[in-house]
């Protein structure tokens, strides 16, 4: 929704939505991450997010999120275990962005992969299925998927304009 914000913008957002079920610094910077990261497939950006992160938090003095982000290296990918089960926010990151690595021309497929992984199955599952699908696009979500969204009005609203934004990239 707030995809075309600066960096800024959308860094200091994600902070404040992940207070709301993780006051952890590290939850923020997972969130900012995330964000981030959604952005660059929405704009088919170049930049590496965490590079842009590392910068915005110099910029701001914001050493313990800069010590966090430094902490989300040491859990480094190429060491990650698909088979890892942990409820921490940096596992959650590598595992759903492994899962989709994997399976990122399969919708169903890596959102059931996210699933099965564990940690906190919504979580995975939610992160694994936005990431696959802000790169497949809407039409690759299984339509039964679609049918059982049951969404009040303004939540309908978000998704119609997030979706036009999306289709306005192809």
């Amino acid at each position: 929704w707030n995809a075309s914000e600066p960096i800024s913008v959308i860094v200091r957002d994600a902070h404040e939505a992940s207070k709301f079920t993780n006051q952890q610094i590290s939850a923020q910077v997972c969130s900012a991450l995330y964000c981030l990261v959604i952005r660059r497939f929405l704009f088919e950006e170049t930049d590496k997010v965490t590079d842009l992160l590392i910068s915005f938090y110099a910029e701001q003095d914001m050493q313990e999120h800069g010590k966090a982000l430094d902490d989300f290296y040491l859990d480094r990918p190429d060491l990650y275990s698909e088979t890892k089960d942990s409820s921490g926010v940096f596992d959650s990151f590598w595992g759903a962005s492994a899962i989709f690595a994997k399976n990122s021309k399969d919708f169903e497929n890596a959102v059931i992969q996210g699933i099965i992984l564990g940690n906190d199955c919504e979580v995975m599952g939610y992160l694994v299925g936005s990431l696959v699908g802000v790169a497949l696009g809407i039409n690759e979500i299984p339509q039964r998927w679609l049918n059982q969204l049951d969404l009040s009005n303004e939540a309908e609203k978000v998704v119609t304009n997030f979706v036009r934004a999306v289709e306005k990239r192809n």
